[in-house]
Order: structure tokens, then C-alpha cells, then sequence
């Protein structure tokens, strides 16, 4: 499954997109999100628009996930040298 979350708004969004997952998720399952960083680059989307790790938790973890981890993704197509951000959360 793929969506670009970054052209939508997770506040109003978010909920019924995690309650999605959840639902077509095994037990135990896990979502890996990929976004560009939370601040100003060449590259991506404005900055107004990109969502942070804090951001994606705060709308997923009251509908039962749980972030298993995070990490900058450095070397992204070769050009973003770690303008990457990636949350894994499990439920």
C-alpha cells in the first residue's frame, strides 16, 4: 500500500488513514512511512506541507500503534543525504 501523506491534511485525515491500515493490517503488523525531514530543503515537498515523526505519532498512537523505530535515510535515489525521514509503527 502506498499514499503520499504529505498532500493531505493529517488532522483531518489521519484518523479514518491509520484506522484503514490498522484494519487491513495482520496482527502484529507493521507501516513503514517515509517523509522528507521537517525542515527546509532543495528537494520534496514545501515545508509547510511535510510532516514530522512527532506529527505521524501523535495521530497513530491513540488509534494503538507504536513507534518501533526511526531513522534518517541517507543516499535516498543518491541525492537526499539523510533529508529522509522514516517512522515504522506496529500495532
Amino acid at each position: 500500500m502506498s499514499t503520499s501523506l504529505h498532500c493531505m491534511n493529517l488532522d483531518e485525515c489521519g484518523p479514518a488513514i491509520f484506522k484503514e491500515i490498522s484494519r487491513v493490517l495482520k496482527d502484529s503488523g507493521q507501516v513503514a512511512i517515509l517523509e522528507c525531514k521537517k525542515e527546509k530543503t532543495d528537494f520534496g515537498p514545501p515545508l509547510h506541507m511535510r510532516i514530522s515523526g512527532e506529527e505521524l505519532k501523535a495521530v497513530a498512537e491513540p488509534l494503538g500503534f507504536t513507534e518501533s523505530q526511526n531513522m534518517e535515510i541517507l543516499n535516498l535515489y543518491g541525492s537526499l543525504n539523510g533529508q529522509t525521514e522514516k517512522v515504522a509503527l506496529e500495532i
